[in-house]
C-alpha cells in the first residue's frame, strides 16, 4: 500500500493531554484552569475532512466518541463527550461550551466553563470566582467577575448543571478524611500523631489540633487554610 492510499483511509489527530504553567500567574505544570495549562491544540486531518479552523470550544472527552463514530461503532449512552465527525464534515458543533475540573495533588479543587467569549473558574467555596473575558483579555489578567455579576451567575448555573460540585467538594472532604484516620493509625497513640502533626505545619497549635478532631467528627466542620491542601495529598 503506497502513501496516497494510506492516507486516502487514515485519520490523523494531534493533541496534547494538559498544558504546562510556565510561570504565567506565577505558576508552574498543570493544576489551574489558565489557558496556558487548559488549552491544547487538536489538529485532525483526514479524508472527506473540511479544511478549516473551528472557534468553538471542544474537549479532549469527545475524541472517543469521535473514533467511534469513524469505525461505525454505536456509542455507549454513558459516554459524556460529544463526537466531533460533524464538525469535521464542515457543520456545527453539538455544543457551544466545554467544562472542565481538577482535583488532585495541592491545588485547590477547581472547575471551569467556557462559552464563547467568557470562561468562568471557580473554587467552590475556598476563593472568589474569576471571569475572564479571552476576546478582550485571552492573556487572563483581569479578573471582571465584580463588573459582570450577571455573566458569574450564569454561568456558575450552567456549571453547576453539568457538574455537581457540591457532592464533589463532599466527596472530596470524606476521603480526606481517610487519609487523616489511616495516617493517624500508623502510630502508637494520640500523644505521638500529634507531635508529629505540631512539627508538620509550622505555628499550628492545640487549638489546631481540636480543629482536626472536629473535623474527623462533623461532616459539616471545615479544616484551617493549608492544612486541608496538605490533607488532600
Amino acid at each position: 500500500e503506497n502513501s496516497e492510499d494510506v492516507r486516502d483511509s487514515t485519520v490523523t489527530v494531534f493533541t496534547s493531554d494538559h498544558g504546562e504553567m510556565r510561570l504565567e500567574h506565577r505558576l508552574v505544570e498543570k493544576m489551574s484552569h489558565f489557558e496556558g495549562s487548559a488549552r491544547v491544540p487538536l489538529m485532525v486531518m483526514g479524508p472527506g475532512f473540511t479544511p478549516r479552523e473551528v472557534e468553538w470550544p471542544v474537549s479532549l472527552i469527545d475524541l472517543f466518541p469521535t473514533f467511534l463514530d469513524l469505525a461505525g461503532i454505536q456509542r455507549p449512552e454513558y459516554l459524556e463527550g460529544k463526537s466531533l465527525l460533524s464538525v469535521l464534515q464542515g457543520h456545527a458543533p453539538l455544543r457551544d461550551f466545554v467544562v472542565s475540573e481538577f482535583m488532585a495533588e495541592s491545588a485547590a479543587p477547581n472547575w471551569m466553563i467556557r462559552r464563547g467569549q467568557w470562561k468562568l473558574i471557580t473554587y467552590g467555596s475556598a476563593y472568589a470566582p474569576q471571569l475572564f473575558d479571552l476576546h478582550k483579555d485571552p492573556a487572563e489578567k483581569s479578573n471582571v467577575a465584580e463588573q459582570f455579576p450577571g455573566v458569574v451567575s450564569e454561568l456558575a448555573a450552567h456549571l453547576a448543571s453539568e457538574i455537581n460540585i457540591t457532592r464533589a467538594l463532599a466527596e472530596i472532604q470524606e476521603e480526606g478524611r481517610a487519609n487523616v484516620r489511616r495516617w493517624m493509625a500508623t502510630f502508637r497513640n494520640e500523644e505521638e500523631w500529634q507531635q508529629q502533626f505540631m512539627h508538620f505545619f509550622e505555628g499550628a497549635t492545640s487549638s489546631d489540633v481540636e480543629k482536626l478532631k472536629e473535623w474527623l467528627q462533623h461532616d459539616t466542620a471545615t479544616l484551617p487554610a493549608g492544612i486541608s491542601h496538605a490533607v488532600d495529598e
